[in-house]
């Protein structure tokens, strides 16, 4: 490695370059054989026992001495291109094509450290230059593949929406640098859906579901994605009327989230942001202890009756004939005094239930009530006698 780095800063540098065939071509030689011995030092490392600390050490320090070398050569091109207005036209640039096979040569070194040993590598040092255009170029690649998801009838807009922006933006900021993370996140992320696009084995039913499943599972943290989730779920809770169904939905988003296993090295799309998971289990925890004190305390303020759903229901509908309950919809009087009592008869408070025992109530029903309602006749004649006795 030593060897390596002093023949490309002391003398690959374009002052130091003779435009020479035969000397390029023995720098070339040079290269190559310094490639190769860096190859089999890589290659014994990946057959070795050794312990994963001394690995480490060798696999970072290859990348930061990679990532200097394909810098200077970046830097040596640069400055080469400035100058080639002095070349006659009709030459062969004999320096570029070597620059250029010298990067391409160190290119393959770097692409077999991350292919076997990605997971030594310092994961937030940035690519070099060159390395990163090829990235971009590779990242745009796979990004194609995927692009029918925007077409997917199972997947809404937004979603593929929010899903490719992040890669996007990196591939278009051609300016801005990018880290091993974030081309190792985003590869595995498209390949993810590559695969999930092309084995064809997910039912039309579940894809969208199993699109969530990926992007849990790797972490795609973005606040963007976090607020669509809790959006979606928001809309799904308010298909229930009852607390008891949404309670139930709730628990069953909990689940599922639990059962994402995490990915295997824990990376994330944000790296300074809580796993989205850990966020949207936060927040389906909270909304399902919220709705469990409220249907608490809608239970608690119910007011018990002795009758059964039958009578209280007759009853009801004699307050409704006589006008003593004024009301636009028999469905909303129903419903409001099924908020509010609670019958002597298990399941009985719905506005459903009472909705059944309605228009058509049985003549044992209306017999009951009868006797009720002359009960009630004969209690109201024993407050006007205490009345009378009272006021003389």
């Amino acid at each position: 490695m030593d060897k390596l780095h002093q023949l490309v800063v002391q003398q690959l540098g374009p002052r130091s370059l003779q435009n020479d065939a035969n000397v390029l071509a023995a720098y070339l030689r040079q290269i190559q054989e310094q490639r190769q011995l860096m190859t089999r030092a890589l290659l014994d490392a990946t057959c070795s026992n050794d312990d994963k600390d001394g690995k480490r050490i060798m696999v970072r320090q290859h990348q930061a001495a990679l990532t200097r070398l394909l810098d200077s050569i970046y830097y040596y091109i640069s400055i080469h291109r400035s100058t080639s207005w002095q070349r006659p036209q009709q030459e062969p640039d004999l320096i570029m094509d070597f620059y250029l096979q010298v990067e391409e040569n160190l290119q393959d070194v770097m692409i077999g450290l991350e292919q076997h040993f990605s997971e030594f590598m310092e994961m937030d040092k940035p690519l070099p230059f060159s390395y990163a255009v090829l990235a971009r170029k590779q990242l745009a690649l796979r990004l194609k593949e995927v692009d029918w998801l925007a077409r997917a009838p199972a997947l809404e807009h937004a979603l593929v929406a929010l899903i490719f922006r992040p890669v996007r933006e990196l591939i278009n900021n051609a300016n801005d640098r990018i880290t091993f993370r974030e081309l190792f996140y985003h590869r595995d992320l498209l390949s993810q859906l590559v695969q999930l696009t092309t084995l064809d084995l997910v039912p039309v039913d579940r894809f969208s579901w199993q699109v969530h499943y990926i992007l849990q599972h790797m972490n795609f943290n973005t606040l963007e994605y976090y607020l669509y989730c809790t959006e979606r779920i928001r809309t799904k809770l308010q298909q229930y009327k009852k607390l008891t169904d949404r309670i139930a939905c709730l628990k069953w988003f909990i689940r599922e989230v639990k059962g994402i296993p995490p990915g295997m090295n824990g990376s994330g799309l944000d790296m300074t942001q809580p796993p989205v998971s850990r966020q949207l289990l936060r927040w389906l925890e909270d909304e399902k202890q919220y709705l469990q004190e409220l249907h608490a305390a809608s239970r608690e303020a119910r007011i018990l009756t002795n009758l059964t759903l039958p009578q209280l229901t007759l009853l009801v509908r004699l307050f409704v004939d006589e006008g003593i309950i004024a009301s636009t919809s028999t469905e909303q009087v129903l419903r409001f005094v099924a908020s509010v009592l609670t019958a002597n008869q298990a399941g009985a408070a719905t506005g459903d239930n009472f909705e059944a025992r309605y228009h058509h109530p049985a003549l044992a029903t209306i017999q009951s009530c009868k006797a009720t309602i002359a009960r009630l006749a004969a209690r109201l004649q024993e407050y006007e006698i205490s009345l009378h006795a009272y006021a003389g």
